[in-house]
């Protein structure tokens, strides 16, 4: 049982996560101009990460375990999954929509932890979800109404979410599988999603298939070395010490980390409903963890 001492650490981790994972878009549209267009940066990135993570997974220790690799496979799947699932939501529906929908993950986070972890829903709780989707919407902006599915992008983008907040939960439940095989698993996971994608989705707009120049190739590489790999590793790290509905209030901070990292290097807005909007998410990450008193109880698997 993990109590709120032993949560320091995980949820700093999750953090940097979220720090990074707002960043990987400067790299990608670095490759976006070299000609990997966007429908074929999953299968790019993630058979990447495999190749990185294979090797390292080998040769560090790992413990026994008695999860069978078909439920690791379905946790990779859900977790690499929400990524693939997410790139492909933003090219088939509005940015605003894509990041609206698949952050209502804290709620589905709270329901989870109510269902299986037997965890209360406390009013710090409710308020971090608040105020974490309310100032989403404050920095996106209210006149795309209310974040409901209307196309297939956006149905992708809610089941993406929802695939982050349950990968989170089976990473909890399965405490005798290793940070270095459910990232092999989630590398898996998504590139058997991303590619399932890429030949489901129109010609037109997966975008045409890529040159296999060094610069692609390597930079693909490096990306997933550097970037993918170690978000998803601190991702799975910490989702073996806190609540789903934590890691998806704090993995929020992604998309603040994202809007303002645009504002400063390029020339996307950043004014008072902006700042607004971002007080509120970290506001929301502020209280969830430090509000919340209830010790993490393990289900069985």
């Amino acid at each position: 049982m993990a109590t709120p001492k032993t949560q320091l650490w995980p949820s700093l981790a999750i953090t940097l996560s979220a720090f990074m994972s707002g960043l990987i878009w400067i790299p990608l549209r670095q490759l976006e101009q070299q000609g990997l267009q966007s429908g074929w940066v999953g299968l790019f990135l993630f058979s990447s990460g495999l190749l990185v993570m294979v090797p390292l997974a080998l040769a560090l220790p790992r413990k026994k375990r008695e999860t069978g690799w078909g439920a690791v496979l379905i946790t990779g799947i859900c977790n690499g999954g929400a990524y693939a699932t997410y790139a492909a939501s933003l090219l088939l529906t509005d940015v605003v929509r894509t990041l609206l929908l698949f952050y209502m993950a804290p709620i589905w986070g709270a329901l989870l932890g109510i269902l299986f972890l037997g965890e209360r829903l406390t009013a710090a709780r409710v308020g971090a979800i608040v105020m974490c989707i309310g100032g989403l919407m404050v920095i996106l902006g209210f006149g795309h109404g209310w974040p409901w599915p209307r196309n297939a992008g956006d149905w992708l983008a809610l089941i993406s979410g929802m695939m982050w907040a349950y990968a989170a939960l089976r990473v909890l439940m399965q405490q005798d599988v290793g940070s270095q095989d459910q990232t092999v698993a989630a590398m898996t996971g998504g590139l058997i999603v991303a590619g399932l994608l890429l030949l489901m989705l129109p010609g037109e707009v997966a975008g045409a298939k890529p040159p296999l120049t060094p610069v692609v190739v390597g930079g693909a590489f490096a990306v997933a070395a550097l970037m993918l790999v170690p978000i998803n590793w601190l991702a799975v790290w910490s989702a073996r010490f806190l609540p789903p509905a934590r890691v998806c209030l704090i993995f929020a901070l992604e998309a603040v980390i994202g809007i303002s990292s645009a504002a400063v290097l390029t020339d996307e807005p950043f004014g008072w409903r902006e700042i607004l909007g971002s007080v509120l998410v970290i506001g929301g990450t502020v209280l969830e963890v430090t509000g919340q008193s209830q010790p993490v109880a393990r289900a069985a698997t």
